[in-house]
């Protein structure tokens, strides 16, 4: 509350006090003055609640979409990425429908350079196929389940459902919590697998061991760098992402562990 509306809100108190004095002194503009400070002082009170939300509001929406241009220039890091190292190659996007900006900054980065097909899996119909109950009852199991990884046999079934056999995998949500299970790694004709989801990454160990030993070909961590929402974009997308993410391969992942003692320990 600014120093103006703390004025005014003492001024209110007082002049209702002062009013409820001379209407029991009979003065008869006593009750009317008090009456018209309750007023002001209501009203100052919900003016002051209602400023700052309507502040945090905004600020709210302002990081949301600096979080937004985030997953966007993740998306274009590795399309860049992808389209120097295997340019001319099929990429499969395994990606959630809700969230489209990494996918659209995917493309971006490619620029053409590689054939890509997205693929989204749809929690909803698994839910439905896979356990009997009520549409109130499918429903709440769907939000129980948003933001988390989707189930592996989903997962499995959305990459069976793409057109393509693709030289890429690249994972623009989060790995399931079992990804073993992913008949990805029994085939023949392993593609690259390359996790750029940026989000919360579950099994550190898991992941780590595999990109040493060639499974994951590259993982986006998160720097968790404190208050870089609050701060101004960089145009360059190279600038920009290494302000905010790491690109983890076999090649660098202990100059990284030396330089970010802590990033592969919490998977941010």
């Amino acid at each position: 509350m600014n120093i103006f509306l703390i004025l005014l809100l003492v001024a209110g108190i007082i002049g209702m006090v002062f009013g409820l004095i001379k209407g029991k002194q009979g003065v008869s503009w006593g009750s009317k003055l008090a009456v018209a400070c309750v007023v002001l002082t209501v009203g100052v009170i919900i003016f002051s609640w209602m400023m700052p939300a309507g502040s945090l509001q905004r600020q709210v929406a302002e990081f949301l979409e600096k979080d937004q241009q985030y997953q966007h220039v993740i998306g274009e890091k590795v399309g860049r990425m992808l389209a120097d190292e295997m340019p001319g190659s099929q990429i499969l996007v395994i990606a959630d429908a809700e969230k489209s900006y990494k996918l659209d900054g995917l493309k971006n980065g490619l620029a053409g350079r590689a054939t890509v097909e997205a693929v989204f899996p749809d929690l909803e119909n698994y839910i439905r196929r896979n356990f009997a109950g009520q549409p109130e009852q499918v429903s709440s199991m769907v939000e129980e389940q948003r933001g988390l990884p989707f189930p592996s046999e989903l997962v499995d079934e959305t990459i069976k459902s793409a057109n393509m056999r693709p030289d890429s995998l690249v994972f623009l949500c989060s790995l399931p919590f079992d990804y073993e299970r992913l008949s990805i790694w029994r085939d023949r004709r392993q593609p690259d697998v390359i996790l750029a989801s940026g989000e919360d990454i579950w099994n550190i160990p898991d992941i780590i061991r595999d990109i040493e030993n060639g499974n994951i070909t590259a993982m986006v961590v998160h720097k968790q760098v404190s208050g870089i929402l609050r701060q101004p974009i960089p145009q360059d997308t190279e600038e920009a992402f290494s302000k905010r993410y790491a690109l983890v391969t076999r090649d660098n992942m202990d100059s990284i562990m030396e330089r970010y003692p802590n990033l592969l320990m919490s998977g941010f």
